[in-house]
């Protein structure tokens, strides 16, 4: 039932300059986690020992903003999940991204101490997480009861007034983060390159980046495409439609992928015109997907 959390991220995007250059408008999985498995906590590092430990005790485990290495040696933060410690204070985490691949893997403590991110103020930001009845919950209904509970109950959606809102007020739905990206990338390859080529940070923000923000997107639209309760639901038509979407947005992402791949390769203006166009098709398909997107979410809650 995971892919279903994802119902609503297909609604629109915004512009970020950082490490993700889209965010969603409208993410109801972020507010669910927050109010239903995450506790964030801003805390100065002599405070963070005890509290994983206390965490540890109870079950948690912990996300840190801490500062890692590409492989070309250029530094990034990102989000670390630490699993548990020893007595001997050694803490053991989990990452999983395109350069780390790592599951209880050791690190003395105050290792990790110096390498987290650390705030202006001295705190570093420091992310517990529990398990979460409501998700068990989820798990024990049909696919189409469950669908129903993350968009009413869970995440605030409702029809009941004609136009799709969300506790009570009309959700926007915009493109202007794909515009605005690319905005940015029409000031020219050399914003992004150096004389060494394309630096993997920045390799990483333009392809896999870019393609984790629609995936999770495609997996909830093929977990309704194959479930039989869903599909029935929906009807042929829709179904076909939904087909139709996911194939265009399957091409386009792999072309994203494929251009960045070039572009590391061959790190010159005519390369990097054609990982725009592919950014430039991304934006064009937004709004036939994003209505495919409103049937499926209409079609399975009225």
């Amino acid at each position: 039932m995971f892919p279903l959390f994802y119902l609503d991220r297909a609604l629109g995007w915004t512009y970020s300059g950082g490490a993700e250059p889209l965010a969603a408008v409208n993410n109801g999985l972020q507010d669910f986690l927050r109010s239903h498995v995450t506790t964030e906590l801003f805390l100065t590092p002599p405070e963070i020992r005890e509290t994983l430990r206390e965490a540890f005790r109870r079950g948690e485990v912990a996300a840190v903003e801490a500062w890692v290495s590409h492989t070309d040696g250029s530094r990034y933060v990102t989000s670390i999940l630490i699993e548990g410690m020893d007595d001997g204070d050694v803490a053991y985490f989990a990452k999983f991204n395109g350069f780390l691949n790592h599951t209880g893997h050791p690190m003395p403590f105050d290792r990790l101490l110096s390498d987290l991110f650390v705030y202006p103020d001295g705190t570093a930001l420091i992310t517990l997480h529990r398990d979460a009845p409501a998700v068990d919950a989820l798990a024990a209904m049909s696919s189409l009861d469950a669908f129903r509970h993350v968009f009413g109950d869970l995440y605030g959606y409702s029809w009941a007034h004609g136009p799709l809102t969300r506790h009570g007020k009309t959700v926007a739905s915009s493109n202007s983060g794909l515009d605005e990206f690319l905005c940015e990338l029409d000031r020219g390859l050399h914003q992004i390159s150096t004389d060494a080529g394309v630096p993997k940070q920045q390799q990483f923000r333009l392809g896999r980046n870019v393609f984790n923000r629609f995936e999770p997107i495609q997996q909830y639209l093929r977990f309704v495409q194959t479930d039989s309760i869903l599909s029935n639901e929906l009807g042929k038509p829709l179904i076909r439609e939904v087909s139709e979407q996911l194939r265009l947005m399957d091409a386009a992402l792999q072309n994203v992928l494929k251009f960045v791949s070039l572009l590391t390769v061959k790190p010159i203006p005519t390369v990097f015109e054609l990982y725009v166009e592919q950014i430039r098709t991304l934006r064009d398909l937004q709004p036939a997907y994003r209505q495919a997107n409103l049937a499926v979410m209409k079609s399975l809650t009225t």
